[in-house]
């Protein structure tokens, strides 16, 4: 106990980080029956349409926030292997992503991204308070991938992914 030691020369025992996507505002906005009875459009680019709906049906202080991509990179929703491409992806993301994931679900809070046929689709859902912090956050984690060494993550999804095929064929 006054001397712990750890495997992995990498990490350390220590205490986690503090966790700051904990809400801290509980409040219910009033009811606004313009806003809650159906989309508003609140700002339109070239590219992008950002729509807006509150609801007032269920008294919380929740929120969720849903992000569709559209891209042909890769011929991404035009050939299979864009597909798998995109596929193997979504599930390295997710696990450099999982020690972020866990620490929004200590708060509620619960991000997915779904790979559809054309598109990527992103959904961030919890409490309003946090939501700002937690998708500037998502983001930036997700723009930092790129910088990583990922071999490690990629080998876990292949690995998964390899014995997933491998036990479908034997049914």
């Amino acid at each position: 106990m006054k001397n712990p030691a750890c495997e992995i020369k990498s990490k350390k025992i220590d205490l986690p980080p503090a966790n700051t996507l904990i809400p801290k505002n509980f409040d219910i906005l009033a009811k606004d029956q313009e806003k809650s009875s159906k989309p508003m459009l609140l700002k339109q680019w070239e590219d992008t349409d950002l729509w807006y709906k509150k609801d007032d049906k269920f008294e919380r202080p929740k929120a969720i926030v849903s992000f569709k991509m559209y891209t042909t990179d890769n011929d991404f929703g035009q050939t299979a292997e864009a597909r798998m491409f995109m596929t193997v992806w979504r599930s390295v993301m997710m696990e450099y992503m999982r020690e972020f994931n866990y620490t929004a679900e200590c708060a509620n809070l619960e991000f997915t991204a779904t790979v559809l046929h054309d598109n990527l689709n992103c959904v961030w859902s919890g409490f309003n308070d946090s939501m700002p912090n937690y998708i500037t956050e998502t983001i930036s984690r997700l723009q930092g991938m790129k910088d990583k060494d990922l071999a490690e993550e990629f080998a876990q999804v292949k690995e998964k992914l390899m014995l997933e095929w491998k036990n479908s064929y034997l049914l």
